[in-house]
């Protein structure tokens, strides 16, 4: 494992399902979009998931840095809240706050490309924390949702 994780996955699935919802839009014209005052109403609520999405990578950034150098577990800060919270960091936050803002639901698609990939490539790298942290990170997975915070997937 490295500290990139599955970081260029991220941008990858992220952006290619991104690209595909913009073709769509723009040579099929296919769209979901709320009415007023729905409309409004998200778009505050994307502000707010932005903010949190933006906090919830940087901090998860900087802690993971730390302990990566320091060859540690990480369960403090946002880590207390995902095992996961760079992956979190965009499926919960920053890609559905991006949709709300613009007022464009199909961007959700981007989010569920990410968690069905990132599910199934966060095994392999837990499998990797369990023979470096042993009895450690089984305590840790059993107290810490995987990938969103509060919800047992």
């Amino acid at each position: 494992m490295n500290i990139l994780g599955i970081g260029p996955l991220l941008a990858i699935v992220g952006g290619s399902s991104l690209a595909i919802v913009l073709l769509l839009q723009r040579t099929v014209g296919i769209g979901v979009s709320l009415l007023s005052p729905w409309r409004e109403l998200f778009q505050v609520l994307g502000i707010v998931l932005l903010a949190l999405g933006v906090y919830f990578w940087l901090s998860a950034a900087v802690l993971i840095a730390r302990a990566f150098r320091s060859h540690r577990l990480e369960t403090s800060g946002v880590y207390r809240l995902s095992r996961n919270p760079l992956y979190a960091a965009f499926i919960v936050f920053l890609v559905p706050g991006i949709a709300f803002m613009c007022n464009d639901l199909l961007i959700f698609v981007a989010s569920v490309a990410m968690f069905v990939v990132f599910k199934l490539r966060i095994r392999k790298e837990e499998e990797f924390l369990q023979q470096e942290f042993g009895a450690d990170f089984q305590q840790y997975a059993r107290e810490v949702a995987q990938l969103i915070p509060f919800v047992r997937v």
